[in-house]
């Protein structure tokens, strides 16, 4: 079955769901209290459907999500606080839409207990210094198929303080290289 459309407050009796997964299916739009109720939800997989804009209200009672799958969507841009609920949030992955920029003011306090950000294949041109160095967590930042050649990360911090150094290494390599290579940094890759 093909699910185009996911009614108002469809999920509201199902307090005690941890996984929901509606991958591949033509969703294009989704209403903004659709995962109302959700409260015990874990993991979210909204992979290759049709999904344009994320509404951080689809996020206001998933207050126990640990792992974000929007990967292979038509998603251009994150809004201001898309993830500030998900305080617990730890993997993310947003790989293969159509993001240019990565803002830290996407994420608010779920930048905290990041670990794992994939971001591969969108075209990023920019990524915030501040996703980096607020997140302390994190261990793993997946930038592979876009266009950040030119991405300066200033002030790192925690698991990725070598990522300067390790993206030094990769420009001398390949200079004038317009896509992102791969570098490893403690068995991690980055762009």
């Amino acid at each position: 079955n093909l699910i185009a459309a996911i009614p108002p407050q469809a999920f509201s009796e199902l307090i005690t769901l941890e996984y929901l997964t509606f991958s591949d299916n033509p969703l294009a739009t989704i209403p903004s209290n659709a995962f109302h109720g959700l409260i015990s939800l874990t993991h979210w997989e909204f992979e290759d459907c049709r999904i344009v804009n994320v509404d951080p209200n689809w996020f206001r009672d998933l207050y126990f999500l640990t792992d974000l799958r929007l990967d292979g969507n038509l998603i251009q841009r994150l809004p201001v606080d898309a993830f500030n609920v998900l305080r617990r949030l730890m993997v993310l992955s947003i790989s293969n839409n159509r993001i240019r920029n990565l803002n830290s003011n996407a994420f608010g306090s779920s930048l905290e207990s990041l670990v794992l950000l994939y971001a591969n294949g969108n075209g990023i041109r920019s990524v915030d210094d501040e996703i980096i160095s607020r997140a302390s967590r994190l261990s793993s930042l997946q930038l592979n198929n876009n266009n950040c050649v030119n991405q300066i990360f200033a002030n790192v911090q925690g698991n990725l303080e070598e990522v300067r150094t390790a993206l030094a290494e990769c420009f001398r390599m390949f200079t004038g290289f317009i896509e992102c290579t791969y570098v490893r940094v403690r068995n991690d890759y980055i762009c």
